[in-house]
This record gives C-alpha cells, sequence and structure tokens, in this order.
C-alpha cells in the first residue's frame, strides 16, 4: 500500500502490480485480493498480473474490479491465441498452422546463429502439457539442429488439429521464460 501511495503522489501514470512475491518465486498463488485492495483504495490506475491463464479469466478481473488492465504472461507461450480469445472465446487455430506461420518470420528476422535454440523454445512452449510433452522437448533439444529438422520433429509430434491450450499448472516454465 505504501509504494502505491508514492506513486499515485508522484503522479505515475499506472502501476504494474504481479500478485506473487519474489520470495514466492512461481510456487503458490497471486495474491489478487492484495491487488484489488490496492485498485480499490488508490486512484492509480493498476494492472494485475499473475496466474491468467485464459482469456475469460483475465477479463473476469477487469470485470470484477480487481484492477484496470491486465497483464498475461506465460500462458501467452503456451497459447499465443490468448489475445485472439479474449475478443473471440471459440477462437482457435491448429498449433502447426502457427508453427509453420511462424518458420519465415523465424527465418527473416532472427540471426541464424540463433534461429533453431529460438524455435525451439517456442516449440516447447507450446508442446507444453501435451501428452508425452517432456519426451519431445527431449527430442526436440536434442535432433533439433536445424529449422527444417524441427519442422519436421513438430509434425510428427503435433496433430494436424491440434491446438494450443494452457494447462492448469505451468511447472515447465518456472525456470524462466528465456
Amino acid at each position: 500500500p505504501e509504494v502505491t501511495q508514492l506513486a499515485q503522489d508522484y503522479h505515475i501514470d499506472w502501476l504494474f502490480i504481479h500478485g506473487r512475491t519474489r520470495d514466492q518465486k512461481y510456487e503458490g498463488f497471486s495474491n489478487w485480493e492484495l491487488i484489488k485492495s490496492l485498485h480499490k483504495n488508490h486512484q492509480i490506475p493498476i494492472v494485475g498480473n499473475g496466474d491468467l491463464m485464459q482469456a475469460q479469466d483475465a477479463k473476469d478481473k477487469i470485470s470484477q474490479n480487481y484492477c484496470s488492465a491486465v497483464m498475461i504472461a506465460r500462458a501467452a507461450l503456451v497459447n499465443p491465441l490468448i489475445f485472439k480469445q479474449w475478443h473471440k472465446p471459440t477462437f482457435t487455430q491448429p498449433t502447426l498452422e502457427l508453427i509453420e506461420y511462424l518458420l519465415p518470420c523465424m527465418e527473416k528476422y532472427t540471426h541464424s546463429k540463433v534461429q533453431s535454440i529460438r524455435f525451439k523454445k517456442i516449440i516447447a512452449w507450446l508442446a507444453t502439457g501435451h501428452p508425452q510433452h517432456s519426451e519431445f522437448r527431449k527430442k526436440l533439444m536434442q535432433d533439433g539442429d536445424n529449422l527444417s529438422r524441427i519442422m519436421k520433429l513438430s509434425h510428427q509430434f503435433f496433430k494436424p488439429d491440434e491446438v494450443p491450450h494452457c494447462p492448469k499448472e505451468l511447472s515447465f516454465l518456472k525456470g524462466g521464460h528465456g
């Protein structure tokens, strides 16, 4: 509350608050009641963050007056469709289509020395929560030495109609997002 008041007194435009402390790391849950209390008791707009796994979760925090806006982090890594689902809740797109869309972007905008590293990381995020995702990640990291090999492994792993989803728990991403 003291920091929120200070930010308000100094006419800060927005205050971004993650509902989990640094000491918690990625354990436990975000304290949305604290965010709501700060939002209710101060005039500065509060942007809340933490444990927002679905677009509807984020919309609910705003509509239930927990905050003025939300910030979505890890959930977007495993389900980049979350932003489109904000406006179209039933929107889906096959994971392989997303990967195929991303390939030319990787080739055009990423230095060749790091293309496969970044591409594997993104593909691993998209696989999070799927059956056998741990085995796939291991194989991807070991055998995905170039973009075409990564694409081949992705086509072997993801079903053609399979869509990204966000599991209830993101333990794979507890070590950071890279």
